[in-house]
């Protein structure tokens, strides 16, 4: 096992760890995913991006191991983030790219979300934030993101990956349409997948970390649930088990 392979949103890029930057390369490496890589002794190569959507994690993952990804070599850390944003796609016809804040194979996909303002959009569609709500219904991207991480375990399980993923926000129902595919989630691999809204944000909130007011933590924070993942992971031989 050669590298750290990182999905997933601010948390994963340590944003505003320094309460300056939403991405730096010290950030990066003070993140709980960047002290992790250190912690096993891998290369980190990350792929978080600020203010993604799960579908958009999912198709970063699937990007990678299409293409790059090497199933001896990596081992994926996977961290997924609100259900509340959605990611839609310019036209191949316009000049429209986004900027993200990390690497993202198609650029041409943008969020929408509570956070997103009209400036993050170009004037020709920053109409579509009047249907935001109709576009972020819970109940639908929750049922998409439970079933992108179900068969993204299966898929992963398959090629023989090495994974673990996390929550940064996502807390999951325990009863109802979904507890039979919750049931059949690998929760080895899914920390805190079945303990009701246990989250990187909720165990930090817990802790009283400081907390930014757009809701990123500092190098404490970080730095203790490196340690908690770490322990877990070895616990687990997930890496070189």
């Amino acid at each position: 096992m050669q590298n750290l392979v990182s999905f997933g949103d601010g948390h994963t890029f340590g944003s505003l760890i320094d309460e300056t930057s939403y991405f730096s390369e010290v950030n990066k490496k003070r993140s709980y995913v960047g002290l992790l890589s250190d912690r096993f002794e891998l290369n980190l190569v990350n792929y978080g991006a600020i203010f993604p959507s799960n579908r958009g994690i999912y198709r970063d993952v699937i990007n990678h191991i299409s293409v790059p990804g090497s199933s001896k070599n990596d081992f994926l850390f996977i961290n997924w983030t609100r259900t509340d944003r959605i990611e839609l796609r310019y036209n191949d016809n316009t000049d429209h790219k986004t900027e993200w804040m990390g690497p993202r194979v198609d650029t041409r996909y943008f969020t929408i979300g509570q956070e997103t303002l009209p400036w993050d959009l170009p004037k020709d569609i920053v109409k579509i934030l009047k249907f935001r709500d109709n576009l972020n219904d819970y109940t639908q991207h929750l049922e998409s993101s439970i079933n992108d991480i179900f068969c993204l375990q299966k898929t992963l399980d398959a090629l023989g990956y090495k994974y673990f993923m996390v929550n940064s926000f996502m807390p999951f129902p325990h009863s109802g349409r979904y507890a039979n595919i919750l049931e059949a989630i690998d929760n080895e691999r899914f920390f805190y997948a079945r303990e009701k809204d246990k989250s990187f944000r909720e165990w930090a909130r817990a802790g009283s970390f400081f907390e930014t007011p757009c809701g990123h933590f500092k190098y404490d924070a970080h730095s203790r649930f490196a340690q908690l993942l770490g322990d877990y992971i070895e616990e687990h031989k997930l890496v070189y088990g």
